[in-house]
């Protein structure tokens, strides 16, 4: 059985390497939203890194049960 739990000391991502987010791994989870979320829709955010500094990121809303985007 899974259980979820918040990373409260970040997550390490190795130089020059990378972490991926996908459902039944390690992902991001969005609290006090100011509206519902609409599959296919589209937003914008900030990640905030302790070493690298700042990235914007685009996501794209999936319904309940999608697989990882396909690359």
């Amino acid at each position: 059985m899974m259980k979820m739990r918040q990373v409260t000391e970040g997550l390490p991502v190795p130089a020059n390497g990378a972490v991926t987010l996908e459902p039944g791994s390690y992902h991001l989870m969005f609290n006090d939203l100011k509206r519902p979320l609409k599959e296919g829709e589209h937003f914008s955010a900030t990640l905030t890194f302790e070493k690298a500094g700042k990235m914007d990121v685009t996501f794209e809303v999936q319904g309940l049960g999608a697989g990882a985007p396909k690359e």
